[in-house]
């Protein structure tokens, strides 16, 4: 089973409460995870596809079975007088996104992934139009490979592999962004 799962780091001086959005619908529940605090943010959100109302009319079509449920999840943990959160489905827009510390995901992509096993990366230039571009290869290279030009371009995302010490953990692939 392939889970994606992101992570961002709350600014400092940044509460968890203060952090996550106000709406109404939102319940959360506060529990330990080993000497760390944490609390489990969440709610239900359902949706309807806009094409469904073409159907509305037409007998036999029941609109409300076209209707979707969207769990949507962020676990917050107090490590070390900083809040990291991680969401689950489409959640992220449940952190207010000025409380979030820039470029985490980059720099933990950057500094624990392999510098010759990577798969893909973003990146931005500096010009009066700038162009965006993603450069992937079929198979793990070196950094080397991409032509990243330090000069006039920015980095925006990184994917690569993550090997552990412990043989018993299996490598995995980390994908940071800004």
């Amino acid at each position: 089973m392939k889970l994606k799962i992101s992570a961002v780091l709350l600014k400092e001086e940044v509460r968890i409460a203060d952090a996550i959005s106000n709406k109404p619908d939102i319940r959360s529940v506060r529990f330990q995870i080993d000497e760390h605090t944490a609390h489990l943010f969440w709610r239900k959100s359902q949706s309807q596809p806009k094409w469904i109302d073409l159907f509305e009319a037409v007998d036999g079509i029941n609109v409300a079975d076209f209707k979707s449920e969207n769990p949507q999840a962020v676990l917050a943990l107090l490590v070390e007088e900083r809040v990291i959160c991680f969401t689950f489905g489409h959640a992220r827009h449940l952190i207010e996104s000025i409380k979030i510390e820039k470029y985490f995901g980059l720099k933990v992509a950057l500094n624990i992934s392999d510098p010759e096993l990577l798969k893909s990366i973003d990146k931005s230039s500096i010009d009066k139009v700038p162009f965006q571009s993603r450069s992937q290869s079929s198979r793990y290279v070196s950094i080397n490979e991409f032509e990243f030009k330090f000069d006039w371009e920015i980095l925006k995302s990184i994917t690569g592999v993550v090997e552990s010490a412990e043989r018993r953990v299996r490598p995995y692939i980390l994908h940071g962004c800004s």
